[in-house]
């Protein structure tokens, strides 16, 4: 953890005639914001023609363009303080982790998986199914088991109700992972049944990450005990969020809006911008903030802030805006 000192000086002078050597000191103040953490610095100067515009800086994750037929469902599979969104299949997938294109065989309800440990203590296994494709995983890819779906029930889920492996390597039959927990598994046989699209999801390790924030658009369908609030994500896949949020309650709903919430990386706590000329300032993408100049050639905007996104525009028709920008964020 890093932290840094911010100072700003105010200071007025009170002179009936105007001269190079004012009279009265109206005030002089100064104020100081110090110790402030700096865990995600950001520095950055650059030039923006007449009336042009530029993103500083920008945490969100990137989910589908517009998910305002999507339906989610808000269960407790876990327990009572951790609630989990889930999109149904219905409507446009929000991609939360980018899902592998996995062939479960020709009739997937009745297609079985063998289980094998590389020895009794070893947390490599290898899952291998009959007329299956499996050569989509890619390494360092993620392996879910999802027994809250009651699919089946086998020593691996047993051992950890929602275990999670990391893909070595790929056949088209055949998965080599590390179970990311260390959990000791038995070689078994799983029989995938009719859900197979649940037990076995494998999905990329990019994306919405554990420790993520979630904020929701108040325009959307959900409950105001499901969207009032910032929550952190504590689990992911490729279609579910795990959230804390003690007061949330079940419900399915059509999110209603293109972007139903917002997910972000981080957010930016203290921003500062040193500019030549008037711009405006977009914090989050709502109303625009303007700037003006305190002097000639000397335009400033420093504060604290809750942001995910900052933009900035140049107000100016004819003059380039030159500027320099400063941030931290926890």
């Amino acid at each position: 953890m890093s932290y840094f000192n911010f100072y700003i000086g105010r200071l007025s002078y009170l002179d009936s005639s105007p001269t190079q050597n004012p009279k009265y000191q109206h005030f002089n103040y100064v104020t100081k914001a110090e110790g402030i953490q700096a865990e995600f610095p950001i520095s950055v100067s650059l030039s923006i023609p007449p009336g042009g515009s530029h993103q500083l800086a920008s945490t969100l994750r990137t989910l589908a363009p517009n998910l305002s037929t999507s339906e989610f469902n808000v269960s407790f599979p876990l327990t009572p303080d951790r609630a989990r969104i889930r999109w149904t299949e219905t409507g446009t997938a929000p991609n939360f982790r980018t899902l592998r294109p996995i062939n479960y065989g020709t009739v997937p309800a009745t297609t079985t998986y063998a289980v094998t440990s590389a020895s009794a203590t070893s947390k490599v296994i290898t899952l291998t199914g009959a007329g299956v494709d499996l050569s989509s995983a890619v390494h360092g890819d993620i392996v879910y088991l999802q027994a809250s779906d009651n699919s089946f029930t086998s020593p691996l889920n047993a051992s950890s109700p929602l275990a999670s492996y990391t893909v070595l390597s790929s056949t088209v039959n055949s998965i080599t992972v590390r179970d990311i927990n260390n959990y000791l598994v038995e070689e078994t046989s799983i029989v995938l049944g009719a859900d197979y699209d649940s037990v076995i999801r494998v999905f990329s390790a990019t994306g919405v990450l554990i420790g993520d924030r979630v904020s929701f658009n108040q325009a959307s369908s959900f409950s105001i005990d499901n969207k009032t609030g910032t929550y952190q994500v504590v689990d992911v896949t490729d279609r579910d969020l795990v959230v804390i949020n003690p007061n949330a309650i079940p419900e399915t709903v059509v999110s209603g809006v293109a972007a139903p919430f917002s997910i972000y990386n981080y957010l930016i706590k203290f921003a500062a911008i040193e500019a030549n000329t008037d711009f405006s300032l977009t914090i989050n993408g709502g109303t625009a903030i303007k700037v003006t100049q305190i002097q000639p050639y000397l335009a400033i905007f420093a504060g604290s802030t809750e942001a995910y996104s900052l933009s900035v525009t140049n107000n100016s028709a004819t003059e380039a805006l030159t500027l320099s920008f400063q941030a931290v964020g926890n």
